[in-house]
């Protein structure tokens, strides 16, 4: 089943990819290999730049999902996934813009992955986007992608001039927004 949904992701009307994309975002955490292994990221790229904020969203979460496996963190660094990405994040829809947080965070928990990051230039769009007035969810995979680029020497340096961006984050409502500020900014400033 799940490689002619693949197949079809491609090539439906936008209410059934979403549909589709529902259905594979439920199979990713049980089998994301599969999905992979289909061509399941290769066919949801191309619906990161479709009109619709939903569908946006729904591909973006997907590519998270995959990329939470080493061969989906593997496959999005060969494709150059994360110059898209990071365009992403400043997309119009708050989702979107979380997911694609995400979907970073992820590929940044290898060291290839980490240095693809950096190079797509994610850190000033992530550093936009730890600001309070975004969703709790946007916040907190940033800050998770930003601890992961804080490991880079070049974006540790860029980090230590922007600590105070972070500390507005010590007060906020959610014990995981505050848990991950501390994590960052003792990461940011650990002397080796």
């Amino acid at each position: 089943m799940i490689p002619a949904l693949v197949t079809h992701l491609g090539k439906e009307k936008e209410t059934v990819q979403k549909i589709i994309l529902d259905i594979l975002h439920f199979c990713s955490p049980v089998n994301p290999q599969l999905i992979l292994s289909c061509g399941g990221l290769a066919t949801a790229v191309p619906l990161l730049s479709c009109d619709f904020g939903v569908l946006r969203a729904k591909a973006t979460r997907l590519v998270m999902e995959l990329c939470n496996s080493p061969e989906g963190k593997e496959e999005a660094c060969t494709m150059e996934l994360c110059p898209r990405l990071v365009t992403l994040l400043s997309d119009v829809d708050g989702d979107v813009r979380g997911m694609a947080a995400g979907a970073l965070m992820v590929i940044g928990v290898t060291t290839k992955g980490k240095h693809c990051v950096a190079e797509a230039g994610a850190l000033e769009p992530l550093l936009k986007l730890i600001d309070p007035s975004e969703g709790t969810t946007t916040v907190l995979y940033s800050l998770k992608a930003l601890t992961c680029l804080a490991e880079v020497p070049s974006c540790r340096a860029d980090l230590v001039e922007h600590l105070e961006k972070f500390q507005p984050l010590k007060r906020h409502p959610s014990r995981a927004v505050v848990s991950s500020t501390d994590i960052a900014i003792r990461v940011i400033t650990w002397v080796a």
